[in-house]
């Protein structure tokens, strides 16, 4: 756990967004907290785009600072509601967006979703208590020091210092944390920092480190609920009762589940063989309290997902999901295939570990695209009816089974997957896109039984048809699928597919994406040569010149051989009723 020691100095990334706030309000002490805070003293963050503040004072004195300032480099804007003040800053390299949320407290959550009432507090104590989780709970504040250096020999470690000194406060780095709350309360009063008590303050801190301290830009850290005791024994918890604050927002239980796993994927900074993990009475409430989920709207849950999906672990997030209790509300579909026994000589597993394991192993390639994570999860959804009517049939007649039941399972997935999405109100493009990998997650293969002389060919069409995006991500798909596929006869043989995969970047980079806009035909005298209508027969005959083509572009794309093709198809009349 030393490497943690390193992290406090993330900090200190957070004085150039201070000294920003600090020139449009001068004369009222702000605090950064929220996530951007957390994710920076975990080492995930360098160049924070969204970041969090508060304060003590009330909203309406805040808004009078920000009017007055004239820069037309920040916008700005208020919500009435809570009194959340938003600055944009355009201009720097990086621009960025600093949110104000004065100190307050709430009471009583009707809708399982927002606060009913909400009171203005001068007290980060207060503040503190409201919040969901400890690690939430975090007040950072920069002071420009002049204080000379100190050093030490025989410094402690923070688990030591914890051990030892429980009620001081300690120094690491460039930071010095404070979490008992008297100390707190004399740091920061009546809206501002006592310089005298952050003196006596580092007079009496165990310093962590066996190096020269200098302090010449001091990140205070407050931690009133205890979130460095949690991070050091590796547990999330909330403050206070679980039970109560799942009840007041039941959006908590995803975002949760989701920051758990973001917490891990940033762990290798922190320590190694380490992993964060929700305190025991914590998941026992949100397991009690999963019915609530139902409360909230599909729109937000939807953003939860395009979340996980789009950067994080969605392997590990549907599990938890499934663990929670909750999968079967948000991806029905996927939890109906939950002990769906396949056919061994295909699948060693049911249809649901067979599905995660794709998906573990699709997101191994480091591919953000969440459309093609979102496809792997929905390829195999109908199975559990296809089995089913496979067994009616055998038991109809064990002889010769009525196969007039069977679809590909791959089409009908495809109903699932709408059925599901259209429900997490995602956009009609994107459940296109991801039913589109669904119907044809087989195609690699299909392309691959084909002679070899053929196999250019079925590629320039997916190309043609689509991109090279697509198409590199459909065979990542193939992959995946064919990894966690049971076969003690027959290998995965991935070795194919990514030959196939890499033969598609040659035909890229070689012939680029052909489509109809490169063939090279004179229209004009195309019509004027043939005679042909320009609408229907137009496109009929245009479709079967780029077929032809598309066979042999490099030979085959130059306007005599594609007008003697025409001249061909013009004057044998069976080949151009088909044509017409």
């Amino acid at each position: 756990m030393n490497s943690m020691n390193l992290l406090w100095s993330h900090l200190s990334i957070l004085f150039s967004y201070q000294h920003n706030l600090k020139v449009i309000i001068p004369d009222i002490e702000m605090f950064f907290v929220w996530w951007a805070l957390r994710d920076i003293l975990l080492g995930k963050l360098t160049e924070p785009q969204d970041i969090d503040a508060t304060c003590a004072a009330h909203p309406q004195q805040i808004w009078q600072y920000i009017e007055q300032y004239t820069d037309s480099s920040v916008d700005r804007f208020q919500t009435e509601k809570f009194g959340t003040m938003s600055l944009i800053f355009k201009e720097k390299p990086t621009p960025f967006i600093i949110e104000i949320t004065p100190f307050r407290t709430e009471w009583t959550y009707s809708n399982v979703r927002h606060p009913d009432q909400l009171d203005r507090s001068q007290n980060i104590i207060d503040d503190s208590q409201r919040r969901d989780f400890t690690l939430n709970a975090l007040y950072r504040y920069g002071y420009n020091n002049k204080r000379s250096s100190r050093s030490t020999k025989n410094a402690w470690s923070l688990q030591e210092a914890k051990k030892h000194y429980p009620t001081s406060p300690y120094l690491i780095d460039n930071c010095l944390i404070v979490q008992q709350h008297n100390h707190i309360n004399e740091l920061i009063s009546q809206w501002t920092l006592q310089k005298s008590t952050l003196t006596n303050l580092l007079d009496q801190a165990v310093i962590i480190s066996s190096t020269a301290q200098t302090w010449s830009k001091l990140s205070i850290l407050l931690d009133p609920q205890l979130w460095i005791d949690d991070l050091l024994s590796w547990i999330i918890q909330t403050v206070w009762s679980p039970e109560d604050r799942f009840n007041e927002d039941a959006l908590r239980i995803l975002r949760w589940a989701r920051f758990v796993i973001s917490l891990n994927s940033t762990n290798q900074s922190i320590a190694q063989n380490s992993w964060f993990d929700f305190k025991k009475t914590t998941r026992e409430a949100m397991k009690a309290k999963h019915a609530l989920v139902k409360s909230l709207s599909f729109e937000r849950i939807k953003q939860e997902i395009i979340k996980i999906f789009q950067w994080k672990n969605p392997y590990w997030y549907i599990a938890l999901l499934n663990e929670l209790w909750i999968l079967d509300y948000i991806f029905p579909a996927v939890s109906a295939t939950k002990y769906n026994h396949q056919p061994t000589r295909h699948h060693g597993f049911d249809t649901y570990s067979h599905t995660l394991l794709t998906l573990h192993a699709l997101q191994q390639n480091k591919n953000a695209d969440r459309k093609m994570k979102l496809a792997m999860l929905y390829h195999d959804t109908w199975k559990p009816e296809q089995y089913a009517f496979m067994e009616n049939a055998k038991a109809k007649n064990p002889t010769n089974p009525d196969r007039e039941w069977f679809e590909h399972h791959a089409d009908i997935s495809v109903r699932h997957a709408k059925h599901d999405l259209q429900r997490l109100c995602l956009s009609k493009k994107d459940i296109n896109t991801i039913c589109w990998y669904i119907k044809r997650h087989h195609r690699p293969w299909e392309i691959l039984d084909w002679k070899v002389e053929n196999i250019d060919k079925k590629l320039r069409k997916l190309l043609s048809d689509w991109d090279i995006h697509l198409t590199t991500n459909l065979i990542d798909i193939a992959i995946a699928d064919r990894l966690w596929q049971f076969n003690p006869i027959q290998p995965p043989a991935i070795e194919q597919l990514q030959a196939l995969k890499e033969r598609v970047w040659v035909l890229h980079h070689e012939e680029w994406r052909f489509t109809t806009k490169e063939l090279c035909i004179n229209w004009n005298r195309l019509i004027r040569e043939f005679g042909v209508e320009p609408w229907p027969a137009m496109w009929a005959l245009l479709k079967r010149i780029f077929e032809r083509v598309l066979k042999d572009t490099p030979e085959r794309n130059n306007q005599n051989t594609i007008f003697a093709y025409v001249k061909w198809l013009w004057y044998t009349p069976k080949k151009m009723n088909n044509t017409k």
